[in-house]
């Protein structure tokens, strides 16, 4: 997989309709690599550590070990919070039958 910028994205996604086509990639990469990524990812929700979890975050992330502040670290902290604030809100909806799953 290559280095993309944002208007190289830009550009492709008002012709393409599909990630795997936005990326350049075929379907059964983007198979790979999304199930790989999502394993890696419920690993890091699996820290129960905001902090750890955040700081495992930004290394899958590729960011580099010297790189990481704590500005860095607390935007990590607000995007797994509301993630997992989306998730329970979801989980709980679905029990209820689907009310107050949207907008969370």
């Amino acid at each position: 997989m290559g280095v993309y910028t944002l208007e190289e994205i830009e550009k492709k996604s008002k012709k393409e309709a599909t990630i795997n086509r936005i990326l350049g990639i075929s379907v059964r990469e983007y198979k790979e690599a999304a199930t790989k990524a999502n394993e890696e990812f419920e690993e890091i929700l699996r820290t129960k550590r905001y902090v750890t979890a955040a700081y495992k975050m930004l290394m899958w992330f590729g960011v580099r070990e010297e790189d990481v502040t704590a500005e860095r670290l607390i935007k990590a902290i607000v995007v797994l919070k509301k993630l997992i604030s989306a998730l329970n809100s979801a989980y709980v909806a679905s029990r209820r039958g689907g009310e107050g799953a949207e907008g969370s």
